[in-house]
């Protein structure tokens, strides 16, 4: 976490960190992310679970899902995932510079209207 707090803070990209999906959640009906960044696996739900439960309370927030599975549990999650035009699935490891170009063209679009 610490180096993705780095990377985010040095590209000026306001970030909150949360210990549980829950909280996040949480979080997320009092201030409206633009992006939410989540692990695949956590303990109390898997990040396509909690990418759902966001899009019930905003549909315009995108989720970016990190995985470390690949193979055939790398391709359920696409699949899984395809018809959620608000989520990005990556694999991990992730460059940070990919991430931080994935999450400011996101960013981008919402601020020209562009993320329908």
């Amino acid at each position: 976490l610490a180096c993705y707090r780095d990377a985010l803070g040095d590209a000026e990209i306001k970030a909150r960190f949360f210990a549980s999906a829950g909280e996040a959640l949480l979080a997320a009906g009092r201030c409206k992310p633009a992006v939410v960044l989540t692990d695949y696996t956590m303990p109390e739900m898997n990040g396509v679970e909690l990418a759902k439960r966001l899009s019930e309370l905003d549909q315009s927030v995108r989720v970016i899902i990190m995985t470390g599975h690949v193979g055939e549990i790398f391709d359920k999650l696409l699949a899984t995932t395809r018809e959620m035009t608000n989520v990005d699935v990556v694999a991990k490891p992730i460059k940070l510079m990919d991430l931080l170009a994935r999450i400011n063209e996101i960013l981008e679009l919402r601020d020209k209207g562009l993320d329908k």
